[in-house]
């Protein structure tokens, strides 16, 4: 969620980014959801378009990474396509018999 101030009372508001379909800049800035709701904010365009990068950043960096923190993925047979896997070589099928 990104933190707004809704132009006149002063109050801020939080608002889900993927809800957004477009953001108005003329005398005030008018964010527009999908649904047709409008919300004037005392925030600029390029503001909520860098708030709403950083809230993504966020959701990106907390999702685990691929290799964990070592950075060594060999032993995950998920992210290897068929038969590529190290584990997939003859030696290992002979000793798995």
């Amino acid at each position: 969620m990104i933190e707004l101030t809704r132009v006149g009372s002063g109050v801020t508001f939080f608002l889900n980014p993927d809800l957004i379909e477009r953001i108005d800049t003329h005398v005030d800035t008018v964010v527009r959801l999908a649904s047709g709701i409008e919300y004037v904010v005392a925030e600029d365009g390029e503001e909520i378009v860098a708030r709403i990068v950083t809230y993504r950043g966020r959701i990106l960096n907390a999702l685990p990474t691929i290799g964990g923190p070592d950075g060594d993925d060999s032993d995950d047979p998920d992210i290897h396509p068929a038969g590529t896997h190290p584990a997939d070589t003859p030696a290992e099928h002979e000793a798995a018999r």
